[in-house]
């Protein structure tokens, strides 16, 4: 991830647990179109999958601050995709990486799909309902 993107910025750390996906996540990111705007925004080739969350109750209203800002589009490439906003996050306090967030109907309001360049649950040992922190980083858009 570029470096501009590294450094925490103030706002408080969210707290989520990790969730097993549905699969979509991984076809997702595989997509060509959508692995050359992450590239290009966020400065890193994603790893193919996303990296799922459910938030603990006192991260939902830092959540919503987080949502409030329009953060880097992801517009669809080709007619059957949503767009998508993405905020460059450290997770656990160390890894850089990103909220991928859908701009779908009914999105729950209490899930993180987090991208990385790396598989995240094997970069820090993590399993199905383990608790991890993640905290929005420094950007210049």
């Amino acid at each position: 991830m570029a470096d501009e993107h590294d450094e925490p910025i103030h706002a408080p750390p969210l707290q989520g647990r990790v969730a097993r996906g549905q699969g979509l996540g991984g076809f997702f990111m595989a997509v060509p179109w959508v692995r050359q705007q992450v590239r290009e925004k966020l400065g890193f080739d994603p790893y193919p999958g996303t990296f799922n969350l459910l938030l603990e109750p006192e991260s939902l209203a830092a959540w919503q601050a987080l949502l409030s800002a329009p953060g880097l589009a992801i517009p669809p490439g080709e007619a059957g995709y949503c767009a998508a906003r993405c905020y460059p996050v450290l997770v656990a306090g160390q890894l850089p990486a990103a909220v991928m967030y859908p701009e779908v109907d009914g999105y729950p309001a209490d899930k993180v799909e987090l991208i990385a360049p790396l598989r995240l649950s094997e970069a820090l040992g993590l399993a199905e309902g383990d608790v991890v922190s993640f905290a929005q980083a420094a950007t210049n858009v």
